[in-house]
């Protein structure tokens, strides 16, 4: 495989499969389902657990009243904290139940969370919920529907095992552009609880931070539901077929699988067994040795050869699934449409240096869209060098006019149909794309500066490439 250091670059992903059968109550997942040889692997299993915490909101509140945990309409646990919210399904689509859910609209201020009491977790287990962000392309996208969009406009999942004193990370899921089919739709998420939260003493919650507006009018709206926590039993047993070690915790270390391999676990709660696998693709080196001549005399020379070749995963346009195998290539790309007539800055026509407080300083902003640090440019197929056909793009490049500093820059990239932005209209701005570089400040040096992304990112190798730079001030 070859990877490429352009003038942009990539990011990774989780994978899960479900794959439980209906005659067995016990789920597995995998870190990747496809890896290459030398990758890590960690392996999670989910079996007939106890509800710990349950809140549907199905009441109209943010707390309602308990019931009896069988009942899976009922609530179980009480909140230690909740913002201003609203319950009266204000924006459309609603909730697939048709029932109450909880809305973090324009009274909501910064911080807006949710947060469980103190739980007893030490027997590990799951976290289950039903989010979504508002969808700027319904309700006019207008409070209380107003889109999450900045990389750090999205929610934080979060524990905390001293009372809430501080709070550590479990995911962060983010806006991912804003118009992110997944996330603006109604989506169940689960995470599982890692050892570190395993204690009897364990609070979770949901926090935006980076939510922004002013009082009465905040902004960037998301709603929950159905949240759950399930944990396993006292006593439960998992066994991995590829250890055989038996375990009250569905977690495997990491490990480096050598070999394709089905992974078998099978879950013992009393007198009940129930078992689910999943299957890991390991893609190996074919390599092929030769020497020239075959025969020699003493005293003479020969020249032996190596070639080590890997099939790679199918390409496609998103988040790196593996590691990078192959040799590296850079090329400048991107300047091709400098020129073209149809880009344009918001408000202004193609110039030398680009233009926008920061990204102005960057010879490679000409041809851009700029608004309020939001800037979009395309870079066509036909402009990236016949020697890279596919793969990963890790870095990118850009040249500065001058040295300045930018207090916080977000990148992200994804594959477009488009040749060529219509016109300078906010509305050409496109959504879904992956975030290959996290919020951070930067300082730009006069010349070429090359900004490493935090995950590599896959090009198909035929469709366009779509890059977005956001930014906040110097």
């Amino acid at each position: 495989m070859k990877k490429l250091s352009l003038l942009l670059s990539l990011l990774i992903g989780f994978l899960y499969q479900n794959s439980f059968a209906q005659t067995c109550n016990v789920e597995v997942s995998a870190s990747s389902l496809d890896i290459l040889c030398g990758d890590s692997l960690v392996l999670s299993a989910i079996g007939d657990g106890v509800v710990a915490f349950r809140n549907n909101f199905n009441c109209g509140a943010v707390q309602c009243p308990q019931g009896d945990p069988a009942d899976p309409n009922s609530n179980v646990g009480q909140w230690s904290n909740s913002s201003t919210a609203q319950f009266n399904n204000p924006c459309t689509p609603a909730h697939p139940s048709g029932t109450p859910h909880i809305w973090f609209n324009q009274n909501s201020p910064n911080p807006r969370q949710l947060a469980t009491e103190s739980i007893d977790l030490s027997t590990g287990g799951q976290i289950f919920f039903d989010m979504r962000f508002a969808d700027p392309d319904e309700n006019g996208n207008a409070s209380p529907c107003e889109n999450p969009d900045a990389a750090d406009e999205g929610v934080h999942l979060q524990y905390s095992i001293d009372n809430g004193a501080t709070w550590n990370e479990l995911n962060y899921y983010s806006p991912a552009g804003g118009n992110d089919p997944t996330r603006t739709a109604w989506t169940n998420y689960q995470w599982p609880i890692p050892p570190a939260a395993q204690t009897p003493n364990t609070r979770i919650r949901w926090v935006q931070l980076g939510n922004t507006g002013t009082p009465g009018n905040y902004l960037d709206h998301w709603g929950l539901d159905n949240c759950e926590i399930i944990i396993n039993p006292p006593g439960v047993q998992y066994t991995w077929s590829h250890t055989g070690i038996t375990l009250p915790s569905g977690d495997t270390p990491k490990f480096t699988p050598t070999e394709t391999a089905t992974y078998t676990c099978t879950f013992k709660f009393g007198a009940n067994t129930c078992s689910d696998q999943v299957t890991v693709n390991v893609r190996k080196l074919d390599v092929t040795a030769s020497v020239d001549p075959l025969v020699i005399c003493p005293g003479d020379s020969a020249q032996l050869n190596v070639v080590a070749e890997q099939i790679l995963p199918p390409q496609f346009c998103g988040l790196s699934q593996t590691g990078c195998r192959g040799n590296t290539g850079v090329a400048d790309i991107g300047l091709g449409n400098v020129n073209n007539t149809n880009y344009y800055l918001f408000g202004t026509p193609p110039t030398t240096g680009g233009g926008g407080i920061s990204i102005g300083g960057c010879t490679n902003g000409e041809g851009n869209y700029v608004s309020q640090g939001r800037s979009q440019f395309i870079i066509q197929a036909n402009e990236v060098p016949a020697f890279f056909p596919g793969g990963q793009i890790y870095y990118m490049r850009l040249n500065a006019l001058s040295a300045f500093d930018i207090a916080g820059m977000t990148i992200s990239i994804s594959c477009t149909s488009k040749d060529e932005f219509s016109s300078s209209a906010q509305g050409q701005f496109q959504g879904g794309l992956d975030e290959v570089f996290s919020r951070k400040a930067y300082s730009f040096t006069t010349g070429w500066n090359q900004i490493e992304f935090d995950q590599a990112w896959d090009w198909d190798g035929v469709s366009n490439i779509l890059v977005q730079i956001c930014y906040t001030g110097e």
